[in-house]
């Protein structure tokens, strides 16, 4: 099974790994879109924060799960296809977008507790989109759990349903350059100068 990923979504992650992501700075968002007949359809992306050296323990950043809960609150339509978070993003080291435990514990959460169908995406800090890694956990609920193993996802970019987003993104990035605005602002986290290694920066 292929899913299909909104170029918008494609380069709104490109944006964030272009302002904030390093060799040894992590950066982590959030995927949203909708499921339809069991297939997941990226259509959007929330930049949430970055780390130094380790990655994020979802369950030590509780953020993360009140912007999940409050996203699919927000959107939950019981007659309808509905918005709601389809997975999560972070960059890796240059040559590595393997998992690690941790992104497998914070991808049992996800999977778990908001989305069976829910991905995870490790791409390396330029976001090249050849060396770009998207998995899931193997087998169904309630049988997921530390010792499942992760597989591939097939993946390609979707069509571009709406034209405008796509002029936007680029009278956006144009205006931000002449006024010197940051490529993407974070949803809660910003970078400080000077953070010590493994820190979280706080806005």
């Amino acid at each position: 099974m292929e899913i299909k990923i909104n170029p918008l979504a494609y380069l709104k992650i490109y944006k964030h790994s272009k302002r904030y992501a390093r060799d040894d700075r992590f950066i982590y968002g959030l995927l949203t879109g909708y499921i339809e007949e069991g297939k997941v359809y990226p259509q959007d992306y929330l930049p949430l924060s970055h780390s130094y050296q380790q990655p994020i323990d979802f369950e030590l950043k509780h953020e993360i799960f009140h912007q999940i809960e409050s996203f699919n609150q927000a959107h939950y339509d019981p007659e309808f296809i509905y918005d709601q978070i389809v997975g999560w993003v972070r960059t890796t080291k240059p040559g590595n977008t393997q998992p690690n435990e941790t992104d497998k514990k914070n991808q049992i959460y996800i999977q778990t507790a908001y989305c069976d169908q829910a991905i995870a995406m490790f791409l390396p800090p330029n976001a090249d989109q050849y060396e770009m890694s998207i998995k899931k956990l193997k087998g169904e609920l309630p049988e997921i759990d530390k010792e499942s193993r992760f597989e591939e996802v097939d993946w390609n970019f979707g069509e571009i349903e709406d034209i405008d987003n796509l002029f936007q993104l680029v009278i956006d990035l144009q205006t931000g350059r002449k006024k010197e605005k940051p490529l993407i602002q974070e949803m809660f986290e910003k970078p400080i100068t000077g953070a010590p290694e493994g820190a979280i920066e706080k806005v």
